[in-house]
């Protein structure tokens, strides 16, 4: 946009916008050619270039807050032409372009005045100090109806910044679409994992009805990881203080029905050293890591008896800056060499021990969820200890846990 903007107006351009409350530039500084003689010449002195940077963002500043289109000196006595681009009632940048003096006696005498005042800032040598005055008096001179000229090409910049607001609109309505999704869908899979395991035993059943179930929970694993992906591309990551306890209660909930038919009890513990937190996280992407996390330990747990029940058990603590979260189960184990390699979180990767069990999945849970803590600025720390004393770790079963370890505020960026 800058660009069409400068190639049309022949003029150099800057475009200025709010980031989490400060105001960022953007420039074309690669066309040189664009700038005035003088301006290149105090761009080049030591600390020039910043004071034009630092000069420019408060003028830049000022026209955010009044929001008023207007004719503002610079602190070399050159004049701008500052226009708010404004979509929907709402002010979304400020463009600043001219770099010029004004055919007025009196708006030259205030540009000369500021010029002797950037020389006592820069303090140049005798001969740049003749030469800066030399290229100030031979600064192209236009007048207010000149800059208003370039005004016709804001349409530009308004239609580049509507197409911005669509664009985000659109993210947010397929995010609250893929994120309803994959909620619903996770409880499904959990059923139709159930249901496939019924077809599977030897009842005498049609091998067509089998193949049928086969498919049933096939298509929603497809469809799974369908969301998963569409998830990934368009999520934004929206931290904010939030209870993380409210998102491991609603993970328990999603799988109730499958930690019931496996007869394993969810357990959510208290932290010893203090009360559950509240963190700076993205909610809906934690909610997957958590749901994920109780799905494998329900998952992979061995059935429980009357007389040795199965549990899922989650705890948290404070560990320094941080807080874990251990989500442990007893059941299926993992092999040292694929923690210690971080196989598990490949896209596409299953465990080892897993092959001989009937257990579904696509691989890709861990490779997500690993992501996500990841950008959280946390990570997963992951056990497994066989509990018999079987020489081979196949079948046999082993105390596992996954430690989500995650900071209490986010680092700030940039």
């Amino acid at each position: 946009m800058l660009g069409v903007f400068a190639s049309m107006t022949g003029l150099p351009v800057a475009l200025y916008e709010e980031q989490n409350g400060n105001v960022v530039g953007t420039r074309l500084d690669e066309r040189e050619d664009y700038y005035e003689p003088y301006c290149r010449m105090v761009h080049r002195l030591p600390g020039g270039y910043a004071l034009c940077q630092s000069d420019e963002a408060c003028r830049a500043r000022e026209v955010f807050a009044t929001g008023q289109e207007c004719i503002l000196l610079c602190h070399g006595g050159l004049y701008n032409q500052a226009i708010p681009i404004e979509v929907d009632g709402q002010i979304k940048a400020v463009l600043m372009y001219g770099e010029t003096l004004l055919d007025d006696e009196e708006a030259q005498q205030r540009a000369r005045v500021r010029h002797e005042g950037l020389l006592a800032r820069v303090s140049p040598s005798p001969e740049e100090r003749a030469e800066l005055g030399r290229l100030f008096a031979a600064t192209k001179v236009s007048s207010p109806a000149m800059l208003q000229v370039a005004r016709e090409t804001l349409p530009v910049a308004q239609w580049f910044y509507r197409m911005i607001a669509e664009e985000d609109a659109l993210k947010r309505n397929m995010e609250r679409t893929a994120h309803e999704l994959q909620t619903r869908l996770q409880a499904l899979l959990a059923n139709a994992e159930n249901f496939a395991r019924k077809l599977a035993q030897p009842q005498g059943l049609d091998a067509e009805v089998k193949e049928r179930g086969a498919e049933i929970l096939n298509s929603a694993l497809a469809l799974g990881t369908l969301i998963q992906n569409l998830t990934e591309s368009v999520g934004e990551y929206r931290f904010d203080l939030r209870p993380i306890l409210p998102l491991i209660h609603e993970a328990r909930r999603i799988y109730a029905a499958e930690a019931r038919r496996r007869q394993v009890e969810v357990l959510i513990e208290p932290p010893e050293n203090g009360s559950w937190p509240h963190l700076e996280i993205s909610a809906d992407h934690l909610q997957f890591v958590f749901n994920n996390l109780v799905q494998n330990a329900i998952k992979y747990s061995f059935r429980g008896t009357e007389d040795r029940q199965r549990y899922v058990r989650i705890a948290g603590w404070i560990e320094g800056k941080e807080f874990a979260v251990a989500i442990e189960n007893y059941g299926v184990g993992i092999l040292q060499s694929e923690i210690e390699s971080g196989r598990l979180f490949e896209d596409g990767y299953q465990g080892e021990l897993t092959h001989g069990e009937y257990r579904t999945g696509t691989g890709k849970g861990l490779f997500f969820s690993n992501k996500i803590v990841q950008r959280h600025h946390g990570h997963i720390e992951i056990s497994s200890k066989q509990m018999g004393d079987a020489d081979t770790p196949e079948h046999q079963p082993h105390l596992n846990r996954f430690t989500v370890h995650l900071p209490y505020r986010q680092p700030k960026e940039g």
